[in-house]
């Protein structure tokens, strides 16, 4: 089964915050937004155009501002960890924050994967000499130690990611591993019926991870 990773298309920011509550300041990336129904701090910005899924800077690593119909999609494959709270602005009513909550790190089968910390420098990727080890603790402190504070300086599987056998990947639609990848990433199924119906916004880029 081929996984998907989402991207944004190269757009300038069509939404900006403003004036957020506190809840949303206070979130972490994997704990649900609590207390808040309704979202109403987002302004759109002047002349641009709408698509499915918008850009949007300052919390884009909770997750994806995206319309009503690329939910409903969505909802048809069960999403896991995924949580949807309508934005209640006049030019944005039909709109969503969609928060990816998952931390899947722990359904990873580390003596399967071997992790290494890469330096990608426009394409040129080289390993880099540090040492941690593998497994989930090991793994996350070495991406806060090395990787954190630097640009181009990754933590990767050598290989590909390796999940305990309980786990099949064909349960989870849309999904985040988690603290040292913090990209989101689809199924074949969701992408391919994404694409069938026009969802603009977002491109979806074969993983080779998985």
């Amino acid at each position: 089964m081929k996984i998907y990773r989402l991207e944004r298309e190269n757009i300038d920011y069509q939404i900006v915050s403003w004036d957020p509550p506190r809840e949303l300041k206070e979130k972490t990336l994997y704990e649900p937004l609590k207390n808040i129904k309704e979202l109403n701090c987002f302004r759109l910005e002047k002349g641009v155009k709408l698509t499915t899924v918008l850009k949007e800077g300052t919390y884009s690593l909770y997750g994806l501002i995206v319309n009503s119909f690329f939910t409903e999609i969505l909802q048809e494959f069960n999403p896991k960890n995924v949580q949807f709270i309508p934005i209640k602005i006049s030019d944005l009513k039909d709109y969503y924050f969609m928060f990816i909550n998952s931390d899947y790190t722990n359904l990873i089968d580390y003596d399967k994967t071997k992790f290494h910390i890469v330096e990608d420098f426009l394409g040129d990727i080289s390993e880099i000499d540090v040492k941690f080890d593998n497994n989930r603790y090991g793994v996350i402190k070495g991406y806060q130690d090395f990787c954190v504070n630097e640009v181009l300086v990754e933590m990767e599987p050598v290989e590909k990611y390796f999940f305990l056998s309980s786990i099949d990947l064909n349960d989870f639609s849309i999904f985040r591993i988690g603290h040292f990848d913090r990209s989101f990433y689809v199924s074949e199924d969701v992408r391919n019926t994404m694409i069938k119906n026009n969802v603009t916004g977002i491109k979806f880029i074969e993983s080779n991870k998985f």
